[in-house]
């Protein structure tokens, strides 16, 4: 408001009237870019921070949703943070993370002798998957399960020695036995070995 009054008293004044309003949402800082990740290395949320030009403090709330995908370790996070401030202007941004397992299990077996095949007669002999108890684990996938796929021997299957046959080692159809033939090469105490 101005006013003026002259010598003689008489007076006269005018008013501006100024509206003030916030239509400026507040700002998002440090939100990440979308990363594809190992299942086994997915990152925390980072620390996000919020201003406004007019609240000093605006409100920030984080959301996390996750969608699974075809396996425990194949799945898409997404991450939303929003601020809002007290004239109701509000903002959010968001980060995808798509977590993806690309590792294979990991297979340890302390003792690499898990069967003597003996006497050394030619026969076949089934060594059953209950026989064997390596330790399987993995990264993102758990429980591990597992079967045999295939075996390999150090000498060929019909070579120079004791035995003259073919198909020293078979895995079975359903992958829970092998069948590897008990038979050595010539003098060698230690015979044929099996992978």
């Amino acid at each position: 408001t101005w006013t003026s009054t002259d010598a003689c008293g008489n007076a006269s004044s005018d008013d501006q009237l100024i509206t003030v309003v916030d239509t400026t949402a507040p700002e998002l800082s440090g939100v990440p870019a979308d990363i594809e990740v190992e299942c086994d290395a997915v990152p925390e949320p980072v620390a996000v921070t919020a201003t406004d030009n007019c609240d000093p403090a605006p409100s920030l709330d984080f959301l996390e949703v996750r969608i699974d995908g075809d396996c425990p370790g194949d799945y898409t996070l997404i991450r939303t943070w929003t601020s809002a401030e007290a004239c109701g202007n509000a903002s959010s941004d968001e980060q995808i993370l798509r977590v993806v397992d690309t590792t294979p299990p990991v297979i340890e077996q302390e003792d690499t002798r898990i069967a003597v095949l003996w006497p050394p007669n030619d026969e076949m002999v089934a060594v059953p998957l209950s026989a064997i108890d390596p330790q399987v684990s993995d990264a993102c996938s758990e429980p591990v399960t597992w079967h045999f796929s295939g075996c390999v021997s150090d000498q060929a299957d019909d070579g120079s020695g004791d035995g003259h046959t073919e198909e020293d080692c078979v895995v079975s159809e359903d992958g829970q036995t092998v069948f590897a033939r008990a038979e050595r090469a010539g003098g060698d105490r230690d015979g044929r070995r099996y992978t």
